[in-house]
């Protein structure tokens, strides 16, 4: 139709006008229809020809992180993790002024 609507053809519906947000990028395998509240929403599954890889570029590498209450972040080998802060304010528990 035009770069923000496109059109679908679905069993039971037939033609459903839909908001395209970003391009499909390969052949169309399966869609969903779903409703949250009085919207509709359309997911399509697509086949993009990629070839999936058949094993972790690096196997044994994989690290899993734990989010707890004692400390905020523990990898799976039981290390700490520092988190880092998206910002530069000061914390809350450090003065900013040096006194």
């Amino acid at each position: 139709m035009n770069r923000r609507w496109a059109r679908a053809k679905l069993p039971k519906f037939g033609w459903v006008r839909f908001r395209i947000t970003r391009p499909l990028g390969g052949t169309v395998k399966n869609a969903t229809i779903s409703r949250d509240g009085k919207h509709w929403y359309i997911s399509f599954l697509v086949e993009d020809g990629l070839i999936e890889p058949e094993r972790h570029a690096n196997p044994g590498s994989a690290v899993g992180i734990d989010r707890g209450v004692a400390k905020v972040v523990t990898r799976s080998d039981g290390s700490p993790a520092r988190a880092k802060r998206s910002s530069g304010a000061p914390r809350a528990d450090t003065p900013s002024t040096p006194t």
